[in-house]
């Protein structure tokens, strides 16, 4: 049975900026850009499976704990639309947790639902020869796997990458390049122990696995991190490299000398590879 991937640029209904939660529409009865709809009594049959393990994870990604940056508290189906309260985990040791929960607050971030499709019926229409064609699925019965936060989305091979698609991409880069330029968002810097010049491995070991440890790392988790920077301490790298991609490689610099701008450039560069520019 085939697994589907849907995004929607959801709205969000409200914020409780005390509690760490939102409501947001995840599914509609609209078509989306592949021509399908996910029918919101789709959701139905099935929906206490979701319950029992309701996740909200970051950008599909199902092989490290840390991507779950929430729950969902409660989900209400109606006619013409499926929302979701979600509780993100705020402060306890999960830094991609927190980066999400201000993008959502500033409205840069879309929800992708992750299911399994039971039943669907195509959706089909005549064209000025009177030939049908088929544009699209009606989906009637689905498994609801998970809920994602994107900011652009990435799983392509899931999704019909087209005009629609480079646009909606385009169009939430755009949104995060305005909120870095107006200083709206900083970007969160993760401080890692660094080595110093004259420092052994051990002292900088007895130095750096604490300090993790004491941020929320495991012991184990710790250590191969702090071997990590050790071996790489020639390199200096900054770390967005690893989250921009190749887009950074251009732009790299030494760790603490990478600032907005730079990261500002780097998302433009990608939004103009996602248009075709």
């Amino acid at each position: 049975m085939e697994k589907f991937v849907k995004v929607l640029r959801a709205e969000i209904k409200d914020i409780n900026t005390e509690k760490h939660t939102l409501t947001a529409i995840i599914s509609t009865k609209k078509p989306d850009r592949d021509g399908d709809i996910v029918n919101p009594v789709a959701f139905k049959q099935r929906i206490k499976n979701y319950k029992e393990h309701p996740v909200l994870l970051s950008s599909h990604r199902y092989y490290d704990l840390r991507s779950q940056i929430g729950k969902a508290n409660k989900i209400d189906i109606s006619d013409n639309e499926v929302s979701a309260q979600f509780e993100y985990f705020i402060d306890q040791g999960n830094e991609e947790a927190n980066w999400a929960w201000i993008l959502a607050q500033k409205g840069i971030a879309a929800y992708s639902i992750g299911f399994m499709g039971h039943q669907f019926d195509f959706i089909k229409e005549k064209d000025e020869q009177g030939n049908e064609r088929i544009i699209g699925r009606n989906f009637t019965d689905i498994e609801l796997l998970e809920v994602s936060q994107v900011l652009v989305p990435s799983n392509r091979g899931a999704l019909q990458t087209g005009i629609a698609t480079a646009r909606e991409e385009a169009e939430l880069c755009e949104m995060a390049i305005k909120s870095f330029d107006s200083g709206e968002l900083k970007m969160p810097i993760e401080l890692k122990p660094k080595p110093d010049k004259d420092e052994s491995k051990d002292d900088f070991m007895k130095r750096c696995i604490p300090q993790l440890i004491d941020e929320g790392k495991e012991k184990d988790q710790a250590v191969a991190i702090c071997n990590s920077l050790w071996d790489n301490k020639k390199k200096d790298i900054h770390y967005s490299e690893s989250i921009l991609g190749d887009e950074a490689e251009a732009i790299s610099k030494p760790k603490g000398e990478l600032g907005i701008d730079d990261v500002t450039e780097a998302i433009k560069q990608a939004m103009l590879n996602i248009k075709g520019e």
